[in-house]
């Protein structure tokens, strides 16, 4: 006899999707000849933000100051611990140039108000979709918070930003109004973490109907290989990209909101080490993209020695960070909110 779903099985079902889009990510930027797609990873982290924030911000004991305090201490001091990681990394092993554009980029990035103009490197480059989520992060109590008794108004003004978003998008492609890597550029991304918000809200109003038959099983499992064919075949390139992007959030959000409404796989089995992708997940986006780097720097001219440094460097790295700054710094983070609210 299955077990009832219970608090647990949630989270092991969204760490087994934060577990997919890190592994999206990672293959898709290490190896885009394989999956050209993967970057499809950040829409789906992107969809799973929204859901989670606006979950927390529907509580009844919700409020600004303890919210904003959790996520600064969620999301800011392992963000700030890489950034100063990379700047010493820069600065012993990499061009001098390198260096000087990133120290110039710097207040930019620890405040979230630019991206650097000049490409530094990927280690550097995917902090861009932080500033998105930062930023995500302040702006929506102001709408959640107000609105949250009237649903009515707050489906309308989601509505009308995700149209706003693809107003932008469609510009954009167009060859008009180019956004800046900045904090107006989470405008231009906003519809993604807004299908999250929809299904957040829509699972507080939904009554669960545990699945008996195949069909809710057959559509989940259509949607989800539709996100991962789309980034074995459909390259992350361009604008396109952000079409692509609203597409795979979409999907995500759809995906969710089966599950919650369904609850078909009341004790489906998650592989331990599939939960510990997604627990450390944060960690391992921040510090992927640096031995992609480093190892350009260091003559590691045979192939084999550079995949033994790219894979120890992609475990001991984030583990180090989760379980020394993530993990510490949430817990920090729970008790000034406790002390805030």
């Amino acid at each position: 006899m299955k077990k009832q779903l219970g608090h647990n099985d949630r989270l092991d079902f969204l760490d087994m999707l934060r577990a997919l889009a890190i592994f999206l990510v990672v293959i898709g930027h290490y190896k885009a000849s394989f999956l050209p797609g993967g970057s499809i990873g950040v829409a789906i982290f992107f969809c799973l933000s929204g859901y989670l924030i606006t979950n927390i911000l529907l509580k009844e004991d919700a409020g600004f100051f303890n919210f904003i305090v959790r996520r600064f201490f969620r999301v800011y001091p392992p963000y700030f611990c890489i950034c100063m990681f990379y700047l010493m990394l820069l600065y012993f092993f990499f061009p001098s140039d390198d260096f000087n554009n990133y120290l110039k980029a710097l207040p930019g990035l620890i405040f979230f108000i630019k991206m650097p103009d000049k490409i530094i490197g990927i280690g550097v480059s995917v902090f861009w979709t932080l500033h998105i989520e930062f930023w995500f992060y302040m702006l929506i109590p102001f709408l959640v918070l107000p609105l949250k008794k009237n649903k009515k108004m707050l489906y309308s003004c989601i509505i009308f930003l995700i149209l706003v978003s693809f107003v932008i998008k469609f510009t954009n492609l167009l060859g008009g109004m180019p956004f800046p890597e900045s904090i107006m550029n989470t405008f231009r991304w906003m519809d993604n973490l807004l299908y999250g918000v929809v299904v957040a809200l829509a699972a507080k109003d939904i009554s669960v109907k545990p699945s008996q038959g195949a069909g809710s099983k057959v559509v989940f499992g259509l949607i989800l290989t539709m996100l991962i064919l789309s980034a074995l075949f459909v390259p992350s390139k361009g604008n396109v990209w952000f079409l692509q992007a609203s597409l795979a959030s979409f999907l995500t959000a759809v995906l969710l909101f089966i599950y919650f409404k369904r609850r078909f796989d009341a004790g489906f089995y998650y592989p331990k080490v599939v939960l510990w992708v997604g627990l450390i997940s944060y960690s391992l986006y921040l510090t992927h993209g640096i031995p992609m780097d480093w190892r350009e720097h260091l003559n590691l001219q045979r192939g084999l020695l550079k995949s033994v440094f790219v894979f120890l460097s992609l475990v001991f790295l984030p583990v180090l960070l989760h379980y020394f700054v993530e993990k510490p710094s949430i817990r920090i983070g729970k008790i000034l909110s406790q002390k805030v609210g």
